[in-house]
């Protein structure tokens, strides 16, 4: 499912308040034009009973009820969901004992709150789980297991210490939901639009649909977000992908049906939701929603980007494993604040790269005046996808750094350009089939140039491109 919902007896407090639901960071502009009309106050203070506020201190220490980053700045989140069988709502999908995170998403709003990164965490990632505390305050010694143990382990705040260790990131906030919530929050939008290929019908799941665009309920979405059986590949990377196309389904419906506008229609979202949310004491309390709420109001599905942890086989055939060098990539992109996936380098111009590195050979002549510069930029360039070709130095120190090259070689001589800024081009149609580089004397070294979007990391070797929340979930 997507998200799911769990109390523990030694973290829950006596003190309730609000939270608006699934994909908080999409809809939050409804409550931001809720409160414009006058009726967030009441709205927020009526719902109050409905939140489970839960203390994670006993897993991840004494941490500050922080509401300050709710109105500004960058701020990450941890959206939950289990396998819990037991509760209103919640039986009829299997026997299994205990909650698992069947569902993880870690959010990332950056600090202009104008995008956000969701990173999805496969249920079934062979992880170093930390020590932490269960529901009786034992002590458990870490593991290496399965990621969605963490949950079973010591609830949400064994999960977010445990992608705390893995991130290398702080989780602000975070959000659980069950799968009655999902159900709930699903019904009370009018339901969501899903698009097959094919028709689906599983028994385990319950789902039974049509191909192509069908909008489904609660009970049918639930079914539709956790089928594994009789679609895709079977395997929980395919379900996860699944996953993303509807919770884009889900963002486009709450910004582009009018929602926004129906302040009624807003009250019975956050009505229904809020019935089986647990959260954090601050994004429990009214004033830190409202904050939130009105500080994401600009936030469209274009700019949310969906991408799966990176991951490689473990060789089982039953889990997998963090592909560590592209995660790392993802991580340290966010914690910098910086866009994942990197954009694509404009040329000297402003305009498009064109060509690849990987297809451009260089011939680098040392004119600097530096002994060993020219064998240092080769090996920068080289690291950037450049080939290599001649590489030597001048006896004559030169001011300019300029590549020379013919009229057909143009656009592999602006991958080049950007790779070395301030370099000057020269169209020379006597140059041979390499081009040639050489550095003067205002060389400052090789910079980092993408052509093309990078690629997510999501799936075997990373090969999987992004996708936004604007994206036809048709095409997925």
């Amino acid at each position: 499912m997507l998200i799911g919902s769990v109390t523990y007896p030694y973290c829950v407090s006596g003190r309730h308040r609000i939270l608006r639901g699934v994909a908080a960071f999409a809809s939050a502009g409804a409550l931001g034009l809720t409160i414009v009309a006058g009726s967030a106050s009441l709205a927020v203070e009526s719902l109050e009973s409905n939140v489970t506020q839960i203390d994670i201190s006993p897993q991840v220490g004494v941490r500050p009820v922080d509401h300050g980053d709710l109105d500004s700045g960058p701020v990450t989140f941890l959206l939950m969901g289990s396998d819990e069988r037991t509760g209103k709502g919640n039986k009829g999908y299997g026997s299994f004992e205990g909650a698992r995170s069947d569902t993880t998403m870690l959010v990332h709003i950056y600090p202009d709150r104008d995008s956000a990164v969701v990173v999805s965490i496969p249920r079934d990632t062979v992880v170093d789980l930390p020590a932490c505390k269960d529901a009786d305050g034992k002590r458990l010694a870490p593991e290496r297991d399965r990621f969605n143990l963490a949950f079973d382990r010591g609830g949400p705040g064994c999960t977010i210490k445990t992608v705390e260790a893995i991130t290398g990131l702080t989780v602000d906030h975070f959000v659980v939901l069950d799968f009655n919530g999902f159900k709930r929050t699903i019904d009370a939008l009018g339901g969501v639009e899903v698009c097959l290929t094919r028709p689906l019908k599983d028994e385990k799941s319950g789902v039974d649909l049509p191909a192509g665009r069908t909008r489904v309920s609660g009970e049918d979405a639930l079914g539709f977000v956790r089928v594994r059986h009789n679609i895709g590949d079977g395997s929980d990377i395919s379900r996860i992908n699944r996953q993303q196309l509807f919770m884009s389904s889900l963002i486009q419906e709450v910004t582009d049906s009018g929602l926004l506008t129906d302040p009624l229609r807003v009250w019975r979202v956050l009505r229904e939701s809020s019935k089986s949310i647990a959260t954090d004491p601050a994004l429990a309390d009214s004033s830190g929603l409202i904050s939130l709420a009105t500080s994401l109001s600009d936030l469209r599905p274009k700019d949310v980007t969906f991408v799966t942890l990176p991951w490689l086989p473990s060789g089982d055939g039953a889990t997998i494993v963090a592909d560590q060098a592209k995660a790392d990539a993802i991580w340290t992109a966010l914690a910098g604040e910086r866009p994942w996936p990197p954009p694509p380098t404009n040329g000297a111009n402003g305009k498009k790269l064109k060509v690849n590195p990987s297809d451009i050979r260089v011939d680098v002549h040392n004119a600097t005046g530096v002994a060993g510069e020219g064998a240092n930029a080769a090996e920068d360039l080289a690291a950037e996808g450049f080939g290599i070709g001649v590489v030597n130095d001048r006896k004559k120190a030169r001011q300019e750094t300029t590549i020379r090259h013919t009229a057909d070689q143009l656009q592999s001589a602006r991958t080049l350009q950007a790779a070395i800024p301030g370099s000057v081009l020269l169209l020379d149609a006597s140059n041979g089939a390499t081009l040639d580089l050489t550095l003067g004397v205002d060389y400052e070294g090789v910079v980092e140039i993408r052509v093309t979007a990078a690629r997510t990391g999501s799936g075997v070797g990373g090969t999987q491109p992004g996708m936004t929340a604007a994206q036809d979930i048709c095409t997925g």
